[in-house]
C-alpha cells in the first residue's frame, strides 16, 4: 500500500502490521489530501517500476520523491536510514550515536515506525549482538532476512527464536 500527497510518497508498506498501525498514524500526522495509490497517482508507476527493479537486483537507490511526517528525532533517524549503503548493515547503537540520541532502544522504535520501508532501508539495521532484530513489515524477520540476502548483506546474523515470526511494529 502506498499513500501520496500531491508531489511525493508519504507512506509505503508491504502487507503486515504496518498497514494496521502506520496508515492511521500517517493520516493523522500528514496534511489533508493524501491519495491511496490505485495506479492513478503520477508517482505510482515510478514506485512500481523501481520496486520491480530493486527485487530483480537492478536498482540500489530509489528516486521516488518522498516527504517524511514525524517528530524531528524520527525524521533525523529516517534520513540516516537513507545513507546506509545497499548490501551493508549498521547496528541500532551506531545509528543512535549518529543521530545523537542516547537510547538505542528509542532509535529502534523510530526505525520500526519508518513510513517507507525498503525505500528507507530499515531492514539494514541489526542488533549489536549479531541477532537480526525485528521487522515491522510483511512476514517480519523472514522478510528482513530475504531483503538482506537479496542485497548480498551478511546473512550470518542469528535469529532469536522468539523473533522469527514477530510482527511487532515497534522495531525493525
Amino acid at each position: 500500500m502506498a499513500l501520496f500527497d500531491e508531489s511525493s510518497l508519504v507512506y509505503f508498506t508491504i502487507h503486515g502490521p504496518g498497514v494496521k498501525y502506520g496508515v492511521p498514524r500517517i493520516l493523522k500526522a500528514a496534511p489533508k489530501g493524501l491519495q491511496i495509490a490505485d495506479g492513478t497517482h503520477p508517482l505510482s508507476e515510478q514506485l512500481e517500476a523501481e520496486l520491480k527493479a530493486y527485487f530483480l537486483g537492478e536498482l540500489r537507490e530509489f528516486k521516488v520523491p518522498y516527504t517524511l511526517h514525524g517528530t524531528a528525532h524520527q525524521k533525523a533517524v529516517w534520513q540516516l536510514l537513507a545513507g546506509i549503503p545497499y548490501g551493508e548493515t549498521v547496528t541500532y547503537k551506531v545509528l543512535a550515536e549518529q543521530a545523537g540520541i542516547a537510547s538505542f532502544r528509542a532509535v529502534g522504535t523510530m526505525v520500526g515506525l519508518n513510513p517507507i520501508p525498503i525505500l528507507l532501508p530499515c531492514h539494514r539495521v541489526v542488533r549489536a549482538d549479531k541477532k537480526i532484530g525485528c521487522f515491522s513489515c510483511a512476514q517480519g524477520t523472514d522478510t528482513k532476512r530475504f531483503l538482506l540476502e537479496l542485497e548480498g548483506a551478511n546473512t550470518n546474523l542469528q535469529l532469536k527464536a522468539a523473533n522469527q515470526s514477530s510482527l511487532r511494529a515497534h522495531s525493525s
